[in-house]
This record gives C-alpha cells, structure tokens and sequence, in this order.
C-alpha cells in the first residue's frame, strides 16, 4: 500500500493545499486510479486509507461509503463494507481508465 501513497512516495511533486480542495470527480478519480495501482494484487483496499495517504482528509464519517457506492453504482469497483470500506477494481473500472475515460 506504501507505493501508492503519494504523500509519502513523492512528497515533493505534489501540492496538498490543491489536492485537499479536490471536488467529488477528482477524489472518484484519485480511488479509482490507486485501485488500478494496486490491480494485480487482487485485494481489497480501504478507500480510507487510499485517501488519506494521499493527502485528502474526510469531511465526516462514512464519506468513504459514499464513494465507494457511488464507484459500485457504476460497476467500477467491487466493495466489502464494514468499519472501512475496502474495494478493488473491477475488470470495467480497469478498462475505463485505460481508454482514459471518467468516471461516469
């Protein structure tokens, strides 16, 4: 998971100020391609944690939920609910990032 962490991985080329101000399509954006990262592994990952390690603080509990749902709804990720939501990308979400399409 460390790889993916922008915030510790490359401290340097990124500027928090800007990535704490990203609207919703930007943090939809920013999970889906950490997911895509992390693909290969096959497991499930905190949304959470994914967030946080790069640079993007929660407004309130179950945020992350939100978003997950709202990746699920469009058939992007596969999510497991508990005290953190954990997804992995879906073979769709895998090939929506690679013909470099939005999430939808």
């Amino acid at each position: 998971m460390l790889s993916i962490y922008d915030a510790i991985v490359i401290p340097d080329e990124i500027d928090l100020n800007v990535r704490q101000n990203f609207d919703t399509e930007g943090i939809l954006d920013l999970i889906l391609s950490k997911l895509y990262d992390l693909y290969n592994d096959g497991k499930y990952h905190s949304i959470n944690w994914i967030l946080e390690g790069n640079g993007i603080k929660l407004n309130g509990r179950g945020e992350d939920w939100d978003y997950g749902r709202m990746l699920e709804n469009r058939g992007l990720i596969e999510s497991i609910n508990g005290k953190n939501v954990n997804a992995k990308l879906r073979l769709e979400g895998k090939y929506a990032i690679e013909k470099g399409e939005r999430p939808k």
